[in-house]
């Protein structure tokens, strides 16, 4: 499985390089649905070819989705806005030089975005059972966190970097700032459903050897993890601060030390707390490194603290306090459920009362997150 899957980075390194050309022009629409077809692709495969090739039919799903997904999609966007490629070897042309000196630390340093993953199966285990406890946890934590984080970096990247090109800033740090505020914000309200309705969202893990005990203590799990959802989110936004402002060693050497730092954290709250004390350092690193990035931007006068929205962030702190309260006092005065298709119907409610309060504080407390939101979807589909 490894070797079909590796060849398919090929087509994600081309899809990266002609989404870059759409990202400058302010084009997301074709990076929007290349991790769905992706998503998709390897949904497809296991449909299609597990009677024949059983769970290597995975691996043929990613290779697919990497394909069409990534490579093909962003190929297609990028060659209709004008893009002409014609093979050149250049070791000394400028522009190669520039991108190797930016890109060398981000190749050569680490970050504790790419390793908590490793951190987590590496100590889990030695638990019977305990990679699927824990991993569950983080692939449910991770299905928002990928649809509100990843996506809110790259949009922003093009539009933190012109300002700064053009020297303008003061407005470089009102925008980070006000991007870490509205992605911080969202990050809040999300977490407050995610909390609330872990039971029932987990429980649709539920099947073969996961058993109703298995859902419970991972739900445990995911709620510890959930936390700090908008710290993920930011980290994001704030890495690429720095990149906009051409300086990649910074990050690079702050995730390097946060990561080697953030070991032995692992190995003394997992000996002492088991998987919670897995989930807690990986909180525990997030925050450490999100917050090294955000005072060195500070320091560095860059990107200040100050332009953080504090009001706003405290208007969605409490939407999100209401709305988690609203959610979880609805789904727990609804009868119990044992079935998936009642896991659903709760889920379905809980949301709706959940998105009731949380709009209905928003909008009291006169919040334009709302507002901002709509308008930043407008940008991100190219309307």
């Amino acid at each position: 499985m490894t070797r079909i899957i590796i060849p398919a980075q090929i087509f994600f390194f081309v899809g990266s390089a002609m989404g870059s050309r759409l990202q400058v022009r302010k084009i997301f629409i074709y990076q929007a649905f290349a991790p769905l077809i992706y998503n998709g692709g390897i949904i497809l495969g296991a449909f299609f070819f597990h009677r024949w090739l059983g769970v290597t039919s995975l691996a043929v799903g990613v290779f697919g989705g990497m394909l069409i997904g990534y490579g093909l999609l962003n190929s297609v966007g990028a060659f209709r806005t004008g893009l002409r490629y014609r093979f050149v070897v250049g070791f000394r042309d400028p522009a190669f030089l520039e991108w190797f000196k930016l890109s060398l630390p981000l190749m050569i340093g680490v970050s504790l975005v790419m390793f908590d993953r490793q951190f987590l199966n590496y100590f889990a285990s030695t638990r019977e059972g305990g990679i699927t406890l824990i991993g569950n946890a983080k692939d449910l934590f991770n299905a928002p966190f990928n649809v509100i984080g990843p996506a809110a970096g790259a949009a922003s990247l093009p539009f933190f970097a012109s300002l700064f090109q053009q020297k303008r800033a003061y407005d470089f740090s009102a925008s980070v700032g006000r991007a870490v505020s509205r992605l911080f914000a969202v990050g809040m309200i999300v977490s407050a459903w995610m909390i609330a309705l872990a039971p029932w969202l987990m429980d649709l893990f539920r099947g073969g050897r996961f058993k109703h005990a298995d859902a419970a203590a991972t739900t445990h799990l995911f709620i510890v993890l959930a936390f700090t959802l908008s710290i993920w989110a930011v980290q994001g936004i704030y890495a690429r601060a720095f990149y906009a402002a051409s300086d990649t060693k910074t990050p690079a050497i702050i995730g390097t030390l946060v990561t080697v730092l953030s070991i032995p954290i692992y190995w003394v709250l997992f000996n002492g707390l088991g998987l919670t004390g897995l989930a807690i350092a990986s909180d525990v690193g997030i925050l450490a490194q999100t917050v090294a990035l955000a005072v060195l931007l500070h320091r560095k006068r860059l990107v200040s603290l100050a332009h953080l929205e504090f009001p706003e962030l405290g208007r969605a702190l409490l939407a999100a306090i209401v709305a988690f309260v609203a959610a979880a006092g609805l789904v727990h005065v609804l009868p119990p459920v044992t079935t998936h298709p009642g896991d659903v119907l709760v889920i379905a409610a809980g949301s709706l009362a959940w998105a009731v309060a949380a709009v209905a504080v928003l909008t009291l407390t006169k919040s334009t997150l709302p507002a901002q939101i709509l308008r930043r979807n407008k940008a991100v589909s190219g309307v």
